[in-house]
């Protein structure tokens, strides 16, 4: 893996720089002496015609006269030209201007290299021949398995994707990189202002009976607070609890935050041994969990048009330390297994589907109630525009008529174009 230092990409700008500016000045010097020397030649053919008209005709001395008068105005006009006024071109402006645009090629190069150096040691250390997601899904990569193609897919200068199937109750994973970009100079001076950071996130759709009715959510608070505000469902049926001390010695409360539909669904999913122990902050997984955002497992996903879902997001460390976040990427098929075996009992599940079907009738009853609304908000404005038509005199009520038949024709002409 090559390293993050780019030093010999900048002197290609900086050595372009230096010639322009260098070729600045001699062309202001060349300026300033070409000046001197129009300047001179000008006296000096004003001495020659003064020389000359003493010795000819009238008619001759007439003629060099007025010949002397256009070159004294030449001359003058000379004289007020600034001195670098032939190498406006290249002036401090037009050197400013250029080096600019030389920088901010030479960023997008290196921001682009930088986060490609990103994606390729993400695929060499999960991805890669005998990584731990081609030992656990049986396609890598889109297309036919038969064809050697790379695993990943660019989206941008700053997105990867990476696509995976061919495992027990999964139809499908994806797993995106969203990177700085690094290749837009505008987007990381406001990363300045707002900071942002690289991660991956594992979207995991599974095989609808392999998922019971659940919801869970579980990260730092900040991200906690974020589903909460945009996941409807993590909003309408989970409610935040603490992991407890008998079940989970090592969970930190004040690290991670648990969202769960029922207390149970948390403490059967991470009973497990691997589970716990990654998730433990003074356990030998402890440097991995600082990359740890949020997971989010749901049957009842709203952004997507398939319903069951895992998703898992992770900050990414340096292109060097990529392995530093396996620990994590290794709970992707942990967690596929234990959803897809996880069963609810008997009660829970038949008090997940009521909570389910309140929700959804309340939601119809909501917009059943907004097109109550809106036909009463037509039905008002119709009433108000016949009021206002029969207070209308008949030449006016008449012009009216004739404009909204217009109108009416034309939106009549429009659907039938369409059709």
């Amino acid at each position: 893996m090559r390293g993050l230092h780019m030093g010999p990409r900048w002197l290609v700008p900086l050595a372009l720089l230096c010639l322009l500016c260098a070729g600045t000045y001699a062309l202001e010097g060349l300026d300033e002496e070409d000046d001197s020397q129009g300047v001179a030649q000008q006296q000096q053919q004003n001495a020659d015609f003064d020389a000359t008209a003493a010795e000819g005709d009238p008619l001759e001395q007439e003629r060099l006269a007025d010949m002397k008068k256009k070159l004294m105005q030449r001359l003058a006009y000379l004289k007020t030209l600034p001195k670098d006024a032939t190498g406006m071109l290249f002036g401090p402006w037009e050197c400013g201007a250029v080096a600019v645009i030389a920088f901010f090629i030479a960023n997008a190069f290196r921001g682009a290299g930088l986060n490609k150096q990103y994606a390729q040691a993400w695929v060499e250390a999960f991805a890669s021949p005998g990584s731990l997601l081609e030992k656990n899904f049986s396609l890598l990569g889109p297309g036919d398995s038969d064809k050697k193609e790379e695993p990943l897919m660019k989206e941008a200068f700053h997105c990867y994707k990476f696509y995976a199937s061919g495992r027990r109750h999964v139809q499908g994973m994806l797993a995106t990189l969203n990177l700085k970009p690094r290749q837009d100079l505008l987007s990381m001076a406001w990363n300045l202002v707002s900071p942002t950071e690289d991660h991956v996130t594992f979207e995991v759709l599974m095989a609808p009976a392999s998922m019971p009715p659940i919801v869970l959510a579980v990260g730092t608070p900040k991200a906690a607070r974020a589903l909460q505000q945009d996941c409807t469902d993590v909003a309408n049926y989970t409610k935040k609890i603490n992991a407890t001390r008998d079940s989970f010695p090592h969970w930190d409360n004040e690290k991670l935050h648990i969202l769960a539909e029922h207390s149970s669904i948390f403490t059967e999913l991470f009973s497990e041994h691997k589970v716990q122990q990654a998730f433990n902050f003074a356990g030998p997984n402890a440097q991995a969990l600082k990359y740890f955002r949020w997971l989010h497992f749901t049957s009842e996903c709203t952004d997507s048009s398939h319903k069951q879902v895992l998703k898992l997001t992770f900050a990414l460390p340096a292109p060097g330390s990529m392995n530093d976040i396996a620990p994590l990427v290794a709970l992707v098929p942990l967690f596929i297994d234990l959803v897809g075996t996880f069963k609810l009992n008997p009660d829970l599940k038949k008090k997940a589907e009521a909570h389910r079907q309140k929700k959804n009738d309340e939601e119809e009853e909501a917009r059943r109630k907004r097109q109550e609304a809106l036909s009463a908000r037509k039905m008002d404005k119709a009433a108000e525009e016949k009021a206002k038509v029969a207070r209308m005199p008949p030449l006016e009520r008449q012009k009216y008529e004739e404009k909204m038949q217009r109108k009416m024709n034309e939106k009549m002409m429009r659907k039938r174009a369409i059709k």
